[in-house]
């Protein structure tokens, strides 16, 4: 067996060359020292007790780096990492309790309630509810044409705080089925605890056109038409109620004030033995003097209105109530020497001045009672 060159006469032989070889020469030269190797690795393995024809793992790996371009690592391998992912957040749970109103031309029809937990809620459930209010015998409908005119939602979580939350549907898709309860669930995330319930209001309006009443043409601007009867309003008719029974009260109240004041002048005290001497007495005898009050003198005026008594005699009544005062007169007045001249600064005018006080809050109760 021959011997190849050892590398460093290899180098040395390479070093030694004035000129490059051709590549094939080169080519031919690494053929050479390739069968000089596996010869020399076969001998080696031979004379350790290795089976010939089989190449160790660093003289293979020699030979496979003689075959093929250098290869470099600008980086290390890199190293993997391992990341335990946490499992997704729970599903919220609580229950929609749905309040379900049909509006059918602006006019509340139907109502029904019903309670759904999320994890059942599909808008083909309430699209079923609403279909079944739509034909039921309470719906003014009965089969006639509708068209959809609006379909809102409102909900309200079971907080203190909380406040509704509208939103508007365009249809009972799946995706506004969606968009519903992602908007309650982002809606529940601002508060701290869970909430068991959500209350929930679906209001459908729908139109009817064989529903909608035909109006009457007003004819007011032609001038040979009269105004229909029937155009007046309720307010109006209240309206006009109202001021005839205010029209009534000024009457009675002006009618009462008149007695009032011929009662006044009737029945003034001119006896001056008499405790009630320059004021108001009803005197149906000499001897008898009872002092007449201002209510007394308001409901003889409302009798005198009402037919039961006259300016000349008070109701027996008013006559049972003034005798329990008491008379005034306390002396016999055809005894003149023990007359009690009481009152006898007075004068007049001054009697005069106490009328003239009397119809003066006569008529601001008037105003007052108008007013009110």
């Amino acid at each position: 067996m021959r011997s190849g060159p050892t590398c460093s006469g290899r180098v040395q032989w390479a070093d030694e060359q004035a000129q490059p070889a051709p590549l094939e020469q080169s080519q031919s030269y690494a053929n050479t020292e390739i069968e000089e190797h596996a010869e020399e690795n076969e001998a080696r393995e031979t004379s350790d007790g290795a089976t010939p024809g089989v190449v160790s793992g660093v003289a293979g790996a020699d030979l496979l780096d003689l075959n093929a371009p250098p290869r470099i690592s600008l980086s290390p391998s890199p190293i993997r990492h391992f990341f335990s992912s946490s499992p997704p957040p729970p599903e919220p749970r609580y229950d929609l309790e749905i309040q379900y109103t049909l509006r059918v031309n602006k006019r509340k029809e139907v109502e029904d309630s019903g309670t759904i937990p999320r994890r059942d809620f599909s808008m083909s459930i309430v699209e079923d509810k609403v279909e079944a209010l739509i034909v039921s015998e309470a719906c003014s409908i009965q089969g006639r044409p509708y068209d959809w005119v609006a379909r809102q939602v409102s909900y309200k979580v079971e907080h203190l705080k909380a406040s509704w939350v509208k939103l508007s549907l365009t249809d009972f898709d799946i995706s506004e089925d969606f968009r519903l309860v992602e908007s309650i669930d982002d809606h529940l995330k601002r508060y701290n605890k869970p909430v068991a319930r959500v209350a929930v209001r679906l209001e459908v309006s729908i139109k009817v056109d064989g529903l909608q009443k035909a109006f009457k043409a007003v004819t007011a601007n032609e001038p040979s038409s009269e105004p229909d009867k029937d155009l007046s309003t309720p307010y109006r008719t209240k309206q006009l109620l109202r001021e005839a029974r205010t029209l009534s009260r000024v009457e009675e109240i002006t009618a009462s004030i008149d007695h009032q004041s011929a009662i006044h002048k009737m029945w003034e005290c001119r006896e001056e033995t008499c405790s009630n001497y320059k004021y108001w007495c009803y005197s149906p005898h000499p001897t008898e003097h009872y002092a007449i009050h201002h209510v007394d003198i308001k409901s003889w005026g409302r009798s005198c209105l009402e037919g039961q008594s006259s300016v000349h005699g008070p109701h027996p009544r008013i006559v049972e109530a003034l005798r329990v005062r008491g008379n005034q007169l306390h002396v016999n007045p055809n005894n003149k020497w023990k007359k009690r001249k009481r009152g006898a600064s007075l004068s007049s005018s001054d009697s005069g001045l106490r009328l003239g006080d009397i119809l003066k809050t006569q008529q601001k109760m008037m105003a007052g009672q108008l007013m009110s």
